[in-house]
């Protein structure tokens, strides 16, 4: 996915984009969930935490006020990018 953001919102609502970053990485990670025990050693165990569609992508909370809670919806522009199989295919 493609996140566009003006720099004049990020001024405006006072946001890094370093921290939109952060937020986007830390949600659309590998989640521990354990070990698994065997004979020839013991394995950490990891599942997907990856993001299934835009509208979950929009919902990332990125800063909280008084005021409620910014969303990734409020600032950016957010669009889905072809597979790069599709892009070799054509």
């Amino acid at each position: 996915m493609e996140v566009i953001i003006e720099p004049a919102t990020l001024e405006r609502y006072g946001v890094a984009i370093d921290l939109i970053a952060q937020i986007i990485a830390s949600n659309n990670a590998l989640v521990p969930a354990g070990t698994l025990k065997t004979e020839g050693g013991e394995y950490a165990i990891k599942i997907p935490s990856l993001v299934k569609n835009i509208n979950e992508f929009l919902s990332f909370p990125i800063k909280a006020s008084k005021s409620g809670i910014l969303r990734l919806e409020n600032i950016a522009t957010v669009k889905k990018l072809l597979k790069m199989r599709k892009l070799l295919q054509e």
